[in-house]
């Protein structure tokens, strides 16, 4: 059966007005120094780098679609929105990253390293902090009984009994995770911080990986990578309880030259002793193996629109799809696809 558009449309709206009242709007690295003013700071540098891969001032971005848990098309975008985040006031989104906004990356560069990587965190726990607010205003509208407005993402015209106590399982459940997530992650704020503050910069390994030639893509995420190049458990996603060891990546074209900066802390080397292999590898290697890691956990990146229009649509639709199906996907090992590459 066709599914009506209207019905889609409905669903997308109703969606999009839930969470953009459940947007988290605050300094991260909040204290008496934060000016006024919560800005949209970039977590991908904008006249740097979404300048340098843009077409008419826009970029290519992932985009689930609403209602359909394993779709997923590339959606142009303009830059100055892509990788937006209101999570710094203005004084300290300037003062902090001015070491990788206002000079290049040199690489062996260890502040930088760190700043890149504590952006990257910062992104993802304001995307942990909206979705976690999201929950709790669906489960308040449960609550009260506005089930209309509910059912309208979810796609559920007549709620039963069952259908509203398996919404408040399922937005329990997922609270659940965000808030594990956000304990750990203000856990990670405060290390970063207090090793920004007294310039120790030794407590985050960055392995540097570097193409001699600008592909036009830049990405920046922190990510807790499931299994290695054998199958072997990283990290164990299905308990709340888990150490995880974070993955913070981040990569950008610069002066002829693409870079790809994977951080993680000097405790967790040997679960991450895997990444140096890949310095070794082929260039051809190298680019599937980084792309494999890419498309099934970042979801903060984005494509030139010439570029990514030049490649069959047979490619585009592959690659779609294996974001669309990251979730499915995570269980295999790192690279389950061998002639994945987004390197463009």
């Amino acid at each position: 059966m066709t599914k009506d558009p209207l019905d889609s449309r409905i669903m997308k709206e109703s969606y999009n007005k839930i969470r953009k009242q459940s947007i988290w709007k605050a300094c991260f690295h909040h204290d008496n120094e934060c000016s006024n003013e919560i800005i949209k700071a970039h977590s991908i540098q904008n006249n740097k780098i979404l300048n340098k891969i843009s077409r008419d001032g826009n970029v290519m971005q992932f985009e689930l679609e609403i209602g359909n848990p394993f779709g997923s098309k590339m959606k142009k975008e303009g830059r100055k929105k892509v990788s937006t985040f209101t999570g710094f006031c203005g004084y300290h989104d300037a003062k902090l990253f001015s070491p990788i906004e206002n000079y290049d990356y040199q690489p062996g560069n260890k502040e930088q390293e760190l700043i890149f990587a504590y952006r990257s965190l910062a992104k993802e726990y304001h995307a942990k902090q909206t979705c976690l607010k999201m929950t709790q205003n669906i489960i308040s509208l449960l609550d009260n009984g506005q089930f209309s407005e509910v059912n309208k993402i979810f796609e559920r015209k007549k709620p039963s009994i069952e259908q509203i106590n398996y919404l408040y399982e399922i937005m329990g459940i997922q609270g659940q995770g965000f808030a594990a997530a956000l304990f750990k992650y203000e856990n990670y704020r405060v290390a970063f911080e207090n090793n920004m503050k007294n310039k120790k910069y030794h407590n985050l390994v960055t392995n540097v990986i570097v193409f001699d030639e600008e592909y036009h893509l830049a990405a920046s995420s922190l990510i807790n990578i499931v299994t290695d190049f054998s199958g072997k458990i990283i990290n164990d996603l299905t308990r709340l309880d888990a150490y995880l060891a974070p993955l913070f990546i981040n990569v950008f074209p610069q002066d002829g030259k693409t870079y790809v900066l994977m951080s993680h802390y000097r405790r967790d080397k040997e679960r991450y002793k895997f990444l140096e292999q890949i310095n070794k590898y082929s260039i051809a290697h190298k680019k599937i193996v980084l792309s494999n890691i890419l498309v099934k956990y970042v979801e903060n990146i984005a494509f030139s629109p010439t570029r990514w229009e030049e490649l069959p649509l047979k490619r585009q639709e592959e690659i779609n799809r294996i974001f669309a199906e990251t979730t499915n996907l995570k269980g295999e090992t790192l690279v389950s696809f061998h002639d994945l590459n987004v390197f463009i």
